[in-house]
């Protein structure tokens, strides 16, 4: 008998409370489309970078990312009142009719939290291992939340054995690459350089760097590669710079090239992944009840910065 599909179901003017809601008339699953894949959420974390998703929903379209199934039933079937969010982590792909990506391999990404098995049409990325998701509804989101990492079959016994690596892919990756494109194409070495900012605001030879976010992923991320000497002085004053990571990862491949950037970030990656953050700790949980606790600790602020919160479904 198929397993029936459970999603975490949330009241989008209330998001702390949630509902787990089974899906038996999901199945069967219909038949795939053409250039598709369709993909199981397997590992996801929880950080509170998912309730920003949440209170920004509507502004930035996170609620139409994963739109609630024809199948849901009353009452959280009323899109108006009720959505689905977003998580990051790997996904198994359960079927296939896109030739470079098989049956049984993974992709890294933005999912959904849940069981249910979901349907995208994808192209190739300019780079070897990427797919681009082209369904017309996920059009209105940023191009770094259509973009999915593929990776063979294989990476199902690290992910059955809870490696501290998926746990940091899940975790942290995503808010590593903010902290990457900030060091290398908003702060560059030679400021010159910078994407973004005119050379006095790139240049931080003099600069004092006030972290106002240590605990979080992306705050970690960006002290980690700056890697410089604490200053000798209080600073005598404060420039401020907005930025989105989107925006500066779409100019610093424009300016070095999708191949040469990617290859900068992901070899980024992986050493500070092996290096890991100081004081992390990862806590692991298996499956959608574990999830709900999970999301619960967070609504009641139970979770602690130095805690990391990760789930095999």
């Amino acid at each position: 008998m198929a397993e029936v599909p459970v999603i975490q179901i949330l009241d989008k003017k209330n998001y702390f409370k949630q509902t787990l809601v089974p899906l038996p008339n999901a199945l069967p699953l219909p038949p795939l489309k053409e250039s598709s894949l369709r993909i199981r959420t397997e590992v996801l974390c929880l950080t509170s970078n998912n309730f920003t998703y949440c209170k920004l929903g509507d502004l930035l379209h996170w609620w139409d990312v994963h739109p609630i199934p024809p199948s849901t039933p009353a009452p959280y079937n009323d899109a108006s009142t009720y959505g689905r969010i977003n998580c990051w982590g790997y996904a198994k792909v359960l079927e296939s009719t896109f030739e470079s990506v098989p049956k049984g391999s993974y992709v890294w990404g933005y999912l959904p939290i849940g069981t249910l098995p979901l349907d995208f049409q994808v192209k190739k990325g300019n780079v070897p291992g990427q797919i681009i998701v082209t369904e017309p509804y996920r059009q209105q989101q940023l191009p770094l939340y259509n973009r999915y990492h593929i990776f063979p079959e294989t990476l199902g016994k690290e992910i059955d054995a809870k490696a501290g690596a998926i746990a940091y892919d899940a975790l942290a990756r995503v808010m590593h690459l903010t902290g990457y494109v900030m060091t290398n194409f908003m702060f560059p070495e030679d400021p010159a350089q910078s994407v973004n900012l005119n050379l006095e605001q790139a240049d931080l030879t003099d600069a004092t760097i006030i972290n106002f976010a240590p605990g979080s992923k992306v705050g970690l991320s960006f002290t980690y590669l700056l890697d410089g000497p604490p200053p000798p002085q209080r600073p005598d004053g404060v420039d401020v710079a907005q930025v989105m990571a989107d925006s500066l990862q779409n100019a610093a491949i424009k300016k070095v090239g999708e191949r040469e950037y990617f290859e900068g970030l992901n070899a980024s990656w992986e050493g500070l992944r092996e290096e890991g953050f100081k004081g992390l700790k990862v806590k692991w949980g298996e499956g959608m009840e574990a999830a709900k606790e999970g999301w619960d600790r967070f609504a009641r602020n139970e979770v602690q910065a130095d805690e990391g919160l990760v789930f095999k479904l």
